[in-house]
């Protein structure tokens, strides 16, 4: 059985970006293996946490649902108020009690970002080697236009698969050269 671990990171100040980093840290617990319970993700499409009465409900809710967690992840560089009343509950009441800073999650996505970029270039790589070349149409800015993969690629990828990899491909093709070999007219990717 999967455990539930509350997510506890702050929304005051920046709402937006406080939820933005608040779905991250989610998606990174997610990826451990656990489910991820951020309320101010979920409670603040109803609530309005501007509103005192509102913001009391959601902090109450809030504190209902860490009840049922088995440990509370404390996530950034910043404890508000309403995080040192959610630590202090779950210290008091023996509830696990981990902390993840800022850095930490900034290198986990730096990460996460080459991790794809390698699977994409092997992909391409495999594309190239099983089917031939791939060729590009570039603007004179040196932009990419468009791609074409060989059309045998076609019959042996879903169309998901064929889309990710030529937005790849002008993606990492129409930045500088240093960032990924592109020639004029195919992509060639090094090994």
């Amino acid at each position: 059985m999967m455990k539930l671990v509350y997510i506890c990171s702050p929304l005051k100040g920046d709402m937006q970006e406080n939820i933005k980093k608040a779905t991250a840290y989610c998606a990174y617990a997610a990826e451990q293996g656990v489910i991820p319970l951020a309320p101010h993700t979920i409670f603040t499409q109803y609530l309005d946490d501007t509103v005192p009465l509102q913001r009391q409900k959601g902090l109450m809710m809030g504190m209902e649902l860490l009840k049922h967690c088995s440990e509370l992840w404390v996530c950034g560089d910043v404890v508000s108020e309403g995080m040192k009343r959610e630590i202090s509950y779950a210290q008091k009441h023996d509830i696990a009690t981990l902390y993840y800073s800022e850095t930490f999650f900034h290198n986990q996505t730096v990460s996460h970002k080459e991790d794809y970029g390698l699977r994409m270039k092997q992909k391409i790589i495999g594309i190239q080697e099983q089917f031939g070349s791939i060729f590009v149409a570039k603007a004179e800015d040196g932009k990419i236009t468009s791609v074409i993969l060989p059309e045998e690629a076609h019959s042996s990828m879903s169309r998901e698969e064929i889309k990710e990899v030529e937005r790849y491909i002008a993606s990492a093709g129409s930045r500088k050269p240093e960032a990924g070999p592109v020639e004029e007219n195919t992509m060639e990717m090094e090994q």
